[in-house]
């Protein structure tokens, strides 16, 4: 199955609340792990893909150590993942605001340089990878015109 996320997922220890369409009992998980639209919720049961969600992401950055920086997001059940050591949910992040967004950046962003520390490597975004090979990607793109051309 080829991964289809636009944005590289950070592990994590989040705590969340969800509440599924349908349901009226908000729940408390741990996500571990998350990126700029999506994040993964340990949970033992699942829900079906598709399902709408109200999660609340209790974020907490180095610039507000002191208080929990919490956020009411919507989102769907992308995948479920009901064998393994770690069953839970997929979700991705829908409908974010431009502050709601620019927070979970902020969160994400703290835990691509806890990776790169750890690693020792730098980690590069799918947009970084675009333009590093932005040359190389219009060469292709005139062959392709070219070979057309050709057949014309």
């Amino acid at each position: 199955m080829m991964d289809q996320r636009r944005f590289p997922r950070y592990s994590t220890i989040l705590p969340v609340d969800f509440t599924a369409e349908g349901e009226e009992v908000s729940l408390f998980y741990i996500a571990s792990n998350i990126s700029r639209e999506g994040l993964f919720i340990q949970s033992p049961r699942g829900r079906p893909v598709g399902r709408q969600l109200s999660v609340t992401l209790h974020l907490k950055t180095a610039e507000a150590a002191e208080s929990s920086d919490s956020i009411v997001v919507s989102g769907v059940v992308a995948h479920v993942r009901s064998a393994g050591p770690e069953p839970g949910i997929g979700v991705h992040l829908n409908d974010l605001g431009l502050s709601d967004w620019k927070r979970i950046c902020a969160f994400v962003d703290e835990r691509r340089v806890c990776a790169e520390r750890e690693t020792g490597k730098k980690i590069d975004t799918r947009q970084s990878l675009i333009e590093e090979n932005r040359a190389q990607l219009q060469q292709d793109l005139a062959d392709l015109r070219d070979l057309f051309d050709e057949k014309d």
